[in-house]
């Protein structure tokens, strides 16, 4: 069987041994214990962002049982966080590394091509 990840919250969770496990017991009740939707969306949108649909999925189920299932796929299905090092706050101070970088190797640059230049 196929892995079924999704993102929720920048948070990931993979349903796949749950999936499994119903699957291997026909659906049985005992096993069955997330809500329908929810589910279908994992499988509908595997390896995507789900956050916008999952939280329609939340706010049509009454708070007590949106935060059961919240609870219950932060302890069982919660593998980790998405890659946040390629966004803007990872991004900017390379950028600005590399800029000051630059900026130091031209003086020396210049400075060792012209000995008599005085910057100050």
């Amino acid at each position: 069987m196929h892995r079924v990840l999704a993102v929720y919250n920048n948070n990931i969770f993979d349903l796949s041994d749950y999936l499994q496990t119903l699957a291997d017991n026909n659906g049985g009740a005992g096993y069955n214990f997330l809500d329908d939707d929810l589910v279908a969306l994992f499988k509908q949108q595997p390896g995507q962002d789900i956050t916008k649909s999952a939280d329609q999925v939340y706010a049509s189920m009454d708070a007590n049982k949106a935060s059961t299932t919240k609870i219950c796929l932060n302890n069982l299905f919660y593998v980790g966080q998405t890659d946040f090092r390629k966004g803007a706050r990872c991004q900017i101070p390379n950028y600005l590394l590399l800029g000051f970088s630059a900026l130091i190797a031209l003086t020396i640059v210049a400075k060792c091509n012209y000995p008599g230049l005085s910057l100050a």
